[in-house]
């Protein structure tokens, strides 16, 4: 399934009254805002938390915006105030939710022959909830957790939202192409996050991706020393060529269901200002290997890898072409 982003807009803020109303959501499709809002247009989001998780939210005083909300899901909140006319869809696939949103996107755009709003929030689950199931498996360090970083004892927690408008290419629609992604990859392998050694396994099951075109590889990696070093290993065995790669948590955090989008809309502000933008450590790479880079470089190409994978092996990978 082919998606075409059309735009994108994101923020590290959670103000979700200002991202949806001004400086975010409702501009990223310019003058075409009234062909989505009248049409049946709708939203896919990875949100899909009910009321009684809201009132745990507001108790920490996070989102606040969400106070007088009487939605089910983030995501019906969003669609209500854009006025949509159209279907609110929550994909659920942990942190990897927001690859999954995308296609899922692409799948109704053809099916409805609409373009779609895609908007992912990093808040699937309450921020003490996710602290906690983390750090029960021995996976959190919010002080120092840093992607490939060889000091790092674990991830460190993110906040985010990123809403794009997407659609199948065979919708028309007066608005130029951004980016396409062209190849899609899923897997689930529920011992994958625990089994390094899987890494070839995965490699053999990848296919519709040609490694020896790719011009950088925007990685997942979370700070987690087993997560990281399955990555690395993943990318030494399907990369052959000296390209960057480089995980955007290593300067944000995990936005966890958010993630992917994320940091996919993260390399398109590096490809805007020409410049990638490097892995920030704290101490050496997990590795010696001069392609995660440490040092800012030109940016490479049009081509990106962007991997995403989930709690319990979730896993999924795609292939963006920037027009």
């Amino acid at each position: 399934m082919i998606t075409e982003i059309l735009t994108y807009h994101h923020s590290l803020d959670w103000n979700i009254e200002q991202f949806v109303d001004s400086t975010g959501l409702a501009n990223i499709v310019q003058s075409h805002w009234s062909m989505v809002t009248s049409t049946r247009s709708g939203l896919v989001s990875t949100d899909s938390v009910g009321k009684d998780l809201f009132e745990l939210k507001k108790k920490r005083g996070r989102p606040t915006e969400l106070r007088n909300s009487t939605t089910d899901s983030l995501g019906s909140f969003v669609a209500n105030k854009l006025h949509l006319n159209g279907f609110v869809t929550n994909v659920s696939a942990e942190c990897s939710g927001s690859i999954h949103a995308l296609y899922t996107a692409s799948a109704i755009s053809l099916s409805q022959q609409q373009p779609v709003i895609v908007f992912c929030a990093d808040n699937l689950v309450d921020d003490a909830m996710q602290m906690w199931r983390f750090s029960s498996m021995g996976a959190l360090d919010q002080s120092s957790g840093r992607a490939f970083d060889s000091t790092s004892a674990g991830l460190r927690m993110g906040r985010g939202m990123v809403a794009m408008l997407v659609k199948h290419p065979s919708v028309k629609f007066n608005m130029s192409t951004f980016a396409t992604i062209s190849n899609y990859v899923f897997r689930t392998n529920p011992t994958l996050i625990a089994n390094p050694g899987d890494a070839h396994q995965l490699a053999r099951d990848i296919s519709g991706i040609d490694f020896d075109t790719i011009d950088f590889w925007n990685a997942h990696a979370t700070g987690t020393p087993v997560g990281d070093q399955f990555e690395y290993d993943l990318f030494n065995t399907l990369v052959h060529k000296d390209i960057p790669i480089v995980s955007y948590k290593s300067r944000i955090g995990h936005c966890i269901s958010a993630s992917g989008a994320i940091e996919m809309c993260m390399s398109f502000d590096d490809y805007h200002a020409k410049t990638l933008r490097p892995n920030v450590l704290a101490g050496d790479p997990i590795v010696k290997d001069s392609r995660i880079i440490v040092d800012a470089v030109p940016f490479p190409g049009k081509r990106i890898l962007k991997a995403n994978f989930g709690f319990g092996g979730k896993n999924s990978f795609c292939q963006i072409d920037i027009e």
